[in-house]
């Protein structure tokens, strides 16, 4: 990278506001290091330009002779940054706000897949930097990504950006989601344009903006009732489970000898708002329903609650029939081989509420931030999420 007559002529300019003359730009090739380069062609012309310029080792050592005795060391950083320079005396920032806008018209920055790339770039940096969100880095934590480092791998498309566009994009993306993040509540997610353009730019929001919101949203949807309670005799279950080795697992068995089905049967009745439990604002357990596990001495509630899940999850991937594994699991076959997905043979009135009831105990798992280990393909998740499933995502489980 070296800096040409016409780039001269900009920090000039910014500097003292006056050009710089043929004369002091002859001499400043012939007084410091200099290179030749080929560049791309530009805009308005089809051949690659031949560019003669001082390198940034001679562009320094002409600033410490000329510049740095004359002033004291805060003049000297803030005249290095107005000239657009950063700590590492990088070029980091673009001079004008024509350039910087002549820049960003550029046809790659159009392409969504470039942005979203950076997004994921970004939080890189800040799970490194070890801030709360990416809203707080500045632009100087982001650095050029050079296609030798193992991070230019990772992000070959950024690798192609000079820093002072890889930089510009970040506070462009950053003023987005600071402004989306204050704008959320105003958006209606079930109709309007907004709320269609803003699931189609979900790939621009930082985690950490999508996650607040999501929390906010659980809060003002919660509230404060008495809890449906769900007494288990697990006991009594695993004194049953001989059926289960015998194949002999119907409608009737599944009611009244699972915990799922126990559950089902218990609140199938029961209004679904009551799932949507307050959380305490202190360290105390956030529970959706209270379950009691007869015969066994258990102290305080969060452990029946979370083995209560756990033992869901067994039953849903080893004897309950609502899902299966996907077809590649059962040929042994392909990618994708530890996913379930739903069992067609499973469409009765009582399965169906079955998966409604399946419905409810996912939103339960959310909201109290217990685990649900049962693992869906994408083909699964995308239509809860508002996105369309694609062939590919039929063909990674099929």
């Amino acid at each position: 990278r070296v800096r040409g007559p016409e780039e001269l002529n900009a920090l000039q300019l910014c500097s003292s506001g006056e050009k710089i003359s043929a004369e002091q730009i002859e001499w400043l090739l012939k007084t410091y290091e200099c290179q030749t380069i080929t560049l791309p062609p530009s805009p308005s012309s089809l051949e690659p330009r031949i560019v003669t310029g001082i390198t940034l080792k001679g562009f320094l050592d002409h600033y410490e002779k000329h510049q740095c005795p004359e002033m004291p060391p805060t003049e000297t950083w803030a005249e290095l940054r107005k000239l657009g320079f950063d700590l590492h005396f990088q070029r980091g920032t673009f001079l004008t706000e024509e350039e910087a806008l002549s820049s960003m018209m550029d046809p790659k920055f159009s392409k969504m897949s470039l942005d979203e790339e950076l997004i994921k770039y970004i939080e890189d940096v800040q799970t490194e930097i070890e801030v709360s969100s990416p809203i707080l880095l500045c632009h100087e934590h982001v650095n050029a990504v050079s296609r030798a480092t193992h991070r230019g791998q990772i992000y070959k498309t950024l690798s192609t950006l000079s820093l002072p566009e890889l930089r510009l994009r970040f506070e462009l993306l950053k003023q987005f989601n600071t402004d989306l993040s204050e704008a959320f509540e105003l958006i209606d997610f079930e109709a309007g344009d907004m709320g269609v353009l803003t699931s189609r730019c979900r790939g621009l929001i930082f985690h950490t903006v999508k996650m607040k919101f999501f929390y906010e949203v659980l809060d003002h949807t919660s509230l404060k009732m008495d809890q449906p309670t769900v007494p288990i005799d697990r006991l009594k279950l695993a004194a049953r489970k001989e059926h289960e080795s015998r194949g002999e697992i119907d409608d009737d068995y599944i009611l009244k000898n699972t915990a799922f089905g126990i559950a089902f049967s218990r609140l199938r009745n029961v209004d679904p708002v009551l799932y949507r439990q307050k959380k305490p604002r202190a360290a105390e357990p956030h529970f959706a329903l209270r379950v009691e596990f007869k015969g066994e001495h258990v102290e305080g509630e969060g452990g029946p609650y979370r083995q209560f899940f756990t033992d869901i999850s067994r039953e849903l991937t080893r004897t309950l029939p609502l899902l299966i594994p996907c077809p590649n699991a059962r040929i042994n076959t392909g990618k994708n081989q530890d996913k379930f997905i739903a069992n067609p043979s499973c469409k009765s009135r009582l399965y169906l509420r079955m998966y409604r009831f399946l419905g409810q105990l996912m939103g339960m798992a959310i909201r109290t931030g217990v685990l649900l280990t049962i693992n869906f393909p994408a083909f699964f998740w995308k239509p809860l999420v508002g996105l369309p499933a694609t062939l590919e995502d039929l063909q990674e489980i099929d």
